[in-house]
């Protein structure tokens, strides 16, 4: 099952955005990579609070990558 992080800090441009894994176990695991919606930049987030499992990520939530 996935995992949602609702209105989460984005670490580029600091505005809340609903990220999420699709690979996740109903849990965030360690740090990920995430191009922020608004700017465009690519970084490095680490969840700071447990998420929410899902069986679908609501439209418009930014993918979570492993990092590379």
């Amino acid at each position: 099952m996935a995992v949602l992080l609702r209105d989460h800090p984005c670490p580029t441009c600091g505005h809340s955005h609903n990220f999420c894994d699709p690979r996740a176990d109903g849990r965030p695991a360690g740090d990920y990579e995430v191009v922020c919606p608004e700017c465009g930049v690519r970084s490095r987030l680490h969840p700071e609070r447990e998420g929410e499992p899902v069986r679908t990520p609501p439209q418009g939530a930014v993918c979570l990558e492993p990092p590379g």
